[in-house]
């Protein structure tokens, strides 16, 4: 048989980043190795953050296994992916203020769900204040759109009102009209004549001469 291999790792005095939270013994050995860095990203909307992750378990303690959380992939053009501070093989070591050392996967489980539960109710308080928003906005045109019906009422009463003076002022008009056709025709017929009796006039005047 081979030898096993032995690494040296970090003790406890040496180890900054150990998780208090939980025993001492069985933490450094899933926390060797580790790179201390604070990533803050976006959520990316509905298609996520942009990695997937997976669970490599360390160690076993009182029939719970405790794990440590790698970044398994990253997924090109996402949140993560942009920001390149988070690489493949990366240990993540806390989410939201919550330390992931040597925690168990029902708890980190736990932890990711409450942290898509917190987003979710983030964005339903954001619709509630766009859905407050749209219902003002609606009341107002709802009432601009009762002023605008009102007053076409108004106007449309304002042209009932108006309609019988209208009636007798075309009336008149168009017996003004007839009237001066009718003076016209008079008139003419007069002038004919006025000149008929110019004209004999002047016949006369001359076969007495």
């Amino acid at each position: 048989m081979e030898p096993i291999q032995v690494f040296n790792t970090y003790s406890n005095e040496d180890d900054h980043h150990c998780n208090k939270d939980v025993d001492p013994m069985v933490s450094t050995s899933g926390e060797a190795g580790g790179e201390v860095g604070a990533v803050s990203c976006g959520m990316g909307g509905r298609r996520g953050p942009g990695h997937q992750h997976c669970w490599h378990g360390a160690w076993t303690d009182m029939g719970l296994e405790k794990v440590g959380m790698y970044i398994k992939t990253v997924t090109d053009g996402s949140v993560v992916h942009q920001d390149s501070r988070i690489q493949v093989n990366d240990l993540l070591m806390q989410m939201d203020g919550m330390n992931l050392l040597g925690v168990t996967q029902s708890f980190v489980a736990t932890m990711l769900w409450n942290t898509k539960i917190q987003q979710l109710k983030r964005k339903l308080q954001s619709l509630e204040q766009e859905k407050g928003h749209w219902w003002v906005k609606k009341a107002q045109l709802e009432q601009s759109v009762k002023e605008k019906k009102d007053h076409m009422e108004k106007l449309e009463g304002y042209g009932g009102e108006a309609q019988g003076p209208c009636k007798a002022v075309s009336e008149h008009l168009r017996e003004a009209q007839a009237q001066y056709q009718a003076q016209e025709h008079k008139y003419s017929k007069a002038e004919c004549l006025i000149k008929d009796y110019q004209q004999e006039t002047n016949f006369l005047k001359k076969k007495t001469a």
